[in-house]
């Protein structure tokens, strides 16, 4: 099983102080955190938590365990957002060619538009009739107008 999944699971579970409400929490039968837990605590050869039909507490190694899951997840949480920001708006350098009347007559405005929206992004903008290996000299775009060869 997942380690990140079942130290999650676990880790509501201490939290709910229970397995079946844990399982509301998380959405998932009872018998599925059940096997979460005892996954875990067989991959650490040790027991985390003490069961009895009323109530479930920490082993000494589980309350250990248990404070390093959670620094663990909010680290992977604020990983995952951190990767969501840089992610979210566009940032970067976008190397574009396009055709040298094209560019200078109809994307002077368009281009102005979008560096006002994208404060982040840096245009390298080649003005070139020529063809243009895109891969060889690392373009992202290639605007080209005119009637296309069938290949």
């Amino acid at each position: 099983m997942d380690t990140l999944t079942s130290m999650r699971v676990f880790t509501t579970v201490v939290g709910a102080g229970s397995f079946t409400v844990a399982s509301d929490r998380l959405n998932m039968s009872r018998a599925m955190v059940s096997k979460y837990v005892t996954s875990l605590e067989s991959h650490l050869a040790t027991r985390l938590l003490n069961r009895t039909t009323r109530r479930i507490s920490l082993t000494e190694t589980g309350a250990v365990y248990y404070e390093r899951c959670v620094q663990i997840i909010s680290d992977v949480q604020e990983a995952e957002q951190a990767a969501g920001r840089l992610t979210a708006r566009p940032r970067g350098t976008l190397k574009i060619t396009m055709p040298v009347a094209f560019g200078i007559h109809r994307l002077g405005s368009v281009i102005a538009d979008y560096l006002s929206h994208h404060t982040e992004v840096k245009l390298d903008i080649s003005l070139s009739d020529r063809y243009v290996d895109l891969i060889e000299e690392g373009f992202d775009l290639a605007i080209r107008i005119g009637k296309l060869s069938r290949v």
